[in-house]
């Protein structure tokens, strides 16, 4: 019989949440990958079976009005195990980050970073946490582990910017960057004619919806412009669901075809082991389709791409990439997308931090935030003007593109940079307002 590990207090973080999901908490590894894990969640207590390797919970957190995060209980870093009975989530969640936020603050303290602003939090976080052990009343208890939580949470947040700023400063301008943004067939004509420049100087051109896009305005005006421009999304678990060859070899040299010489990089594969989960056909996919970029276009760059998004029961990529790796299948780049505000900041990072360690530059694709609101658009910059923060302090890091960059009418989550009338929106703002700041230095 598997080993069931009981699910303690994680009522009274989802009911702080809209609805209370339980598809929505996850069990991962320590390294906040998703694991095929087996949830009860009628039963009293619910519970998950032992998925056979180290793990740690991952729920949703509400911090404020405007943001819920993923909060993470893994047993001080260790994981839990087949010998584990119980995991109290916010307890556990609360104890694990004001521990391991306590031996970060004083390993970079040591080495010259402003550490100030996370010793304040921290500070609040232990408060919490020693008022938590004093009590025997469980709502009491409940909120100052939730408190202390928020605390630590907020003194990651500042210690992974504190890093990227002392970075930047460091490495000074970086004139190959990219700095984009996604545009699809319909929206182009549109798109074109917001006010992109200066800002923008790449354009991901979306080749997802119909096999043959007309791009030849958005390639006209980026060379007109100097803009670079990279083809995203040719081959989607969508598209490989066709389980043809034939035509998956069609989707890409179409395309490769027509704009080449214009178009230098490729996303030549855009999630595949969400439809072919066998990771010997997938190595052997990529090697045909890599071979097949490189025939037609000796210059191009070869780009594969994945998503790490917690909030969706997606598999994780690291097991597919490093197959890919191991196997040396061509191509130079990883593309990594990511959806907005399901990680906090010092999570964000851990997550480039762990993409790197594949050895390859990362072309980071990013969907903001909902901004339907005044509050949730200064939100939204803020949450942008983080994660570029984190991404350009990064050598590796070598693109960011705005996914969805235009409001539509009838999408009322309006994660856009511009609003359906062109009009810049805070985060476009912000993003202008920190490419001239550190252009100046």
């Amino acid at each position: 019989m598997a080993q069931i590990i009981e699910l303690l207090n994680l009522e009274t973080c989802l009911d702080a949440l809209p609805s209370a999901d339980w598809d929505q908490v996850k069990i991962t590894t320590v390294d906040r990958e998703p694991l095929p894990a087996l949830m009860r969640k009628e039963h009293t207590p619910p519970f998950v079976e032992y998925p056979g390797v180290p793990f740690a919970l991952g729920f949703p957190l509400r911090l404020n009005e405007e943001r819920v995060v993923y909060a993470f209980a893994d047993s001080l870093g260790k994981g839990y195990t087949s010998r584990s009975r119980s995991i109290r989530a916010l307890h556990d969640a609360a104890e694990s980050r004001l521990h391991y936020m306590t031996a970060l603050e004083k390993k970079f303290k040591k080495r010259g970073i402003d550490t100030a602003e996370m010793t304040a939090y921290l500070q609040a976080a232990q408060y919490h946490w020693d008022q938590a052990n004093l009590t025997f009343e469980p709502n009491d208890q409940n909120q100052h582990f939730f408190a202390s939580l928020r605390e630590s949470i907020g003194a990651g947040e500042s210690l992974a910017l504190q890093i990227a700023t002392f970075r930047t400063k460091r490495n000074g301008w970086r004139d190959a960057f990219f700095w984009g943004c996604s545009i699809g067939f319909e929206d182009q004509t549109a798109l074109l004619n917001a006010p992109l420049l200066p800002v923008v100087n790449c354009l991901s051109l979306d080749f997802s919806g119909t096999q043959s896009p007309d791009f030849e305005p958005a390639v006209r005006w980026a060379q007109q412009n100097r803009v670079s421009l990279k083809a995203a999304s040719i081959l989607t678990p969508q598209a490989l669901e066709s389980g043809d060859p034939v035509e998956w070899q069609h989707r890409l040299t179409q395309p490769m075809d027509r704009y080449r010489g214009a178009i230098r990089y490729w996303e030549i594969l855009t999630n595949p082991h969400w439809a072919i989960p066998d990771s010997a056909r997938l190595v052997s996919l990529a090697r045909d389709l890599g071979q097949t970029a490189r025939n037609l276009d000796p210059q191009c760059v070869r780009i594969i791409s994945v998503s790490y998004d917690l909030t969706q029961p997606n598999p994780s990529a690291i097991p597919y990439l490093s197959e890919l790796v191991e196997h040396d299948a061509p191509f130079e780049c990883v593309g990594l997308m990511l959806t907005g505000s399901s990680q906090d900041y010092f999570e964000l990072d851990e997550t480039l931090e762990r993409y790197a360690d594949f050895g390859k530059p990362i072309h980071l694709s990013l969907t903001l935030p909902p901004g339907s609101t005044t509050a949730s658009e200064q939100a939204q910059a803020e949450w942008l003007e983080a994660a570029v923060s984190l991404a350009y302090s990064k050598p590796y890091l070598v693109s960011v593109t705005v996914e969805t960059p235009l409001d539509s009418k009838s999408d009322q989550t309006k994660r856009g940079l511009f609003n359906s009338d062109l009009a810049p929106k805070p985060s476009f703002l912000r993003l202008s307002d920190m490419k001239a700041l550190w252009r100046s230095g």
